[in-house]
């Protein structure tokens, strides 16, 4: 039970609440981590990839995240099971010039997994924040409301359905929409061509995507603290 009588369960208020409105989250699953079930967290709460390396890490960093984001911020969670039924990528191989970084990436997927194209877990989510939930085949949660929490010790998550918060999940509508909408972005041709880009994908591996992933959140939670004790500072100047 969450001992917390309020609904919103961040206290903390928005420092720059022109500068943060929105932020995307791809981790976790929605409404919740199925019981019994062995490593689908998802790598961005618990980084258990690669033998779970920055297991305790990730999952401290992701609880202490999802707790303190300020109540002024809208936040829209991508689960692993909505990323896991969009596949993505594999049309850069026709589409695309070997110049291509997208293919480039892609390129070295495929030479570390033998797989064309992947699951489309952080690019879904960053389509929902840029164009919508409609526009990525997708639909906001409905008889949702309430707020994530994620286990510190695990990086296991919940949803608790509650009253209204500035929180809420994505759910897929249309898979083959969403994947359709991806590819035609990755394939879209850029206005200024580097041949040379493509040139740092070269040798790159697979686990960067899972370094991006736990460095962001542990980052993001080292300037929540950082906000945090810039505002304990300037109220006690107050006072």
């Amino acid at each position: 039970p969450n001992p917390n009588p309020n609904p919103n369960p961040n206290p903390n208020p928005n420092p720059n609440p022109n500068q943060v409105r929105y932020l995307a989250v791809m981790g976790g699953q929605y409404p919740r981590v199925p019981p019994g079930s062995s490593g689908s967290c998802g790598c961005n709460f618990c980084a258990i990839h690669r033998g779970g390396k920055d297991h305790a890490t990730a999952a401290a960093a992701a609880a202490y995240v999802v707790a303190n984001i300020p109540a002024e911020v809208q936040v829209v969670y991508t689960g692993g099971e909505a990323g896991i039924q969009v596949w993505s990528g594999a049309r850069l191989f026709a589409c695309a010039p070997l110049s291509s970084p997208c293919r480039g990436a892609y390129s070295s997927w495929k030479q570390t997994t033998g797989e064309v194209g992947r699951y489309s877990w952080d690019p879904l989510s960053l389509l929902v924040a840029v164009r919508g939930p409609t526009a990525a085949g997708c639909k906001m949660c409905s008889d949702c409301d309430g707020f994530n929490t994620v286990n510190s010790t695990s990086g296991d998550n919940s949803w608790v359905f509650g009253a209204a918060t500035n929180q809420s999940y994505v759910v897929v509508r249309n898979a083959s929409a969403a994947s359709q909408a991806l590819d035609d972005l990755y394939c879209q041709r850029p206005k200024r061509l580097q041949p040379a880009a493509a040139e740092m994908f070269k040798g790159a591996d697979s686990g960067l995507v899972v370094a991006v992933c736990v460095s962001a959140f542990v980052g993001l939670a080292a300037l929540l603290r950082v906000m945090a004790q810039r505002r304990r500072t300037t109220q006690g100047q107050r006072l």
